[in-house]
């Protein structure tokens, strides 16, 4: 058995029961994130009863869920083979702000790893105890804004790309799907052209712009600034804005840039971005037309979070 683990989930298949518990013990010890993911996949691909292979979009949440789990254990300086019960993950992810759905989707991953950990023959019966989710989504909570120190703070330490994303958040009132299908030819061509900067959306004939955004003098510099990068930036893969099209890339960069500057993320997230903008808008004008025109909303329905977080903007 390699020092190094270096498998693929057929490879960890093909492991009789003592090679798996010493790679896994190995792997341990040098928390691959992509070796745990591959014994994972591996574990449910052995543990299917029916012979129907799992769907990709499911596999794909799973191992979002499972870096995500890994994350958690490493801000805890927890070991996988001393996990706590599943129930302190849970309550952390609710207390973060995802809603049930996600805290379930994200419970489910985690659970699948540590008993991938059993499979290879790391025992750990506390991890799967029993664990409580809410009966139903009901009323989620309202994710706050970022006062404007806070923004001020994010700001102020952010990475040019990060610098970017907190702008078109706070500034443009950005959705995360918005940032993400940004492209750099439309960029470079909106900040050539005018003040402002328009959102595409795929059509039959090609890309449309559907919305047209007025820009900032900070933002309109953040994002020629992230543009010049860029530009000199070699083997870019591909037109994308941003590095990275995943659905959490923005979360993981904010959350990050936000453990950095000692800036609250639960109860704000990503979200606290776009309703730190908002709530900025409502409290100079006091007008919910004109709020909504501003959000790019199609109704006044959930304009009330953005009111209410302009009353507690500090």
């Amino acid at each position: 058995m390699p020092q190094e683990i270096n498998g693929t989930p057929e490879k960890w298949l093909s492991y009789d029961s003592e090679q798996r518990l010493i790679a896994a013990r190995h792997t341990i010890e040098a928390g691959d994130p992509d070796q745990l993911w591959f014994l994972t996949s591996a574990y449910l691909v052995d543990q299917q009863v029916d012979g129907r292979p799992i769907s990709s979009h499911t596999l794909h949440t799973y191992r979002i869920g499972v870096r995500k789990f890994l994350q958690f254990v490493a801000e805890k300086s927890a070991a996988l083979d001393a996990l706590p019960n599943m129930q302190v993950y849970a309550d952390w992810l609710g207390a973060s702000g995802h809603s049930p759905m996600t805290v379930r989707t994200r419970v489910t991953a985690a659970q699948h790893l540590v008993r991938a950990l059993q499979w290879a023959g790391i025992d750990n019966d506390l991890a799967l105890q029993r664990v409580g989710f809410p009966q139903h989504q009901g009323h989620q909570k309202t994710r706050r804004a970022y006062t404007n120190d806070e923004v001020a703070r994010l700001l102020r330490h952010a990475d040019v790309e990060t610098r970017v994303m907190v702008l078109l958040g706070v500034e443009a009132a950005f959705k995360p799907a918005e940032m993400l299908n940004l492209r750099l030819g439309e960029v470079r061509h909106d900040l050539n052209q005018g003040p402002n900067l328009c959102i595409y959306r795929d059509q039959p004939g090609g890309r449309v712009a559907v919305e047209s955004v007025p820009l900032s003098t900070p933002l309109r510099q953040a994002l020629q600034q992230w543009a010049a990068v860029l530009d000199k930036m070699p083997n870019k893969p591909d037109s994308r804005f941003l590095l990275s099209g995943r659905a959490d890339y923005i979360e993981d960069k904010v959350r990050q840039l936000c453990q950095r500057t000692d800036v609250q993320y639960e109860g704000a997230g990503v979200e606290g971005l776009r309703i730190t903008a908002g709530a900025r808008f409502y409290a100079r004008v006091g007008n919910k037309g004109q709020l909504r025109g501003f959000l790019r909303m199609t109704s006044s329905k959930g304009l009330e979070k953005y009111v209410l977080a302009a009353s507690q903007l500090g």
